[in-house]
This record gives structure tokens, C-alpha cells and sequence, in this order.
């Protein structure tokens, strides 16, 4: 559960934006966990003019959302998070964007 956070997406003039995320996370026993991650986020004007429920139903491969995020937390039993490299992918569903989190092997 997202607990507060910012980002800070810069626009350039080719259509890409660079992410800058800055989040405090709380799980659900919880534990606060720092996130900072940097991406990209490439969503062509036919999409992002859409409803929420039209981008929920639009093709994935036709924008591009990836975000690389670091984690921090002192708590032990979420100590592993502080020692992996993960990669968040975007998508749009009614409810809004998600980013599905996996750690890189």
C-alpha cells in the first residue's frame, strides 16, 4: 500500500518522459519501506486522451511504462528488499496505472 510519494515525470520533446518516484510503501503487517525508482513512460496522445476504462482495454504493446526501483526498510524481516535490483512494468487498468514489480535474477 503506497503510504505517500511524488514523482516527477519530465517531458521531451520526442514523446518520452524520464521518471523520477519517490515513495514510502507500507506493507500490510506494517512495515514502512522507502521506494525510489527511475523510468520511462512513452503513451502516445491517442491514448492518453482515453477514458480509464478504454486504456484499461488497450493493447499493452502499444505504450511503454518500465521503472527500476531500489528499496530501503531497517525492518529484518524485510531486510532481502535491500539487496535487489527489481523492474516495475506499467499498465493501465479502469482503476488506474499499476506497476507489476518482479526482482531481477
Amino acid at each position: 500500500m503506497l503510504r505517500s510519494g511524488a514523482d516527477w515525470p519530465v517531458a521531451r520533446p520526442d514523446g518520452t518522459s524520464a521518471l523520477d518516484i519517490r515513495a514510502l510503501l507500507q506493507t500490510d503487517d506494517g512495515v514502512l519501506i522507502y521506494m525510489t525508482a527511475l523510468g520511462r513512460y512513452v503513451v502516445p496522445d491517442h491514448i492518453q486522451t482515453l477514458s480509464l476504462v478504454d486504456r484499461a482495454n488497450t493493447d499493452p504493446a502499444e505504450y511503454y511504462i518500465r521503472i527500476s526501483p531500489l528499496f530501503e526498510t531497517d525492518d529484518t524481516r524485510y531486510a532481502w528488499l535491500n539487496g535487489i535490483q527489481a523492474i516495475g512494468l506499467g499498465r493501465f487498468r479502469e482503476t488506474g496505472l499499476i506497476v507489476d514489480m518482479f526482482e531481477l535474477l
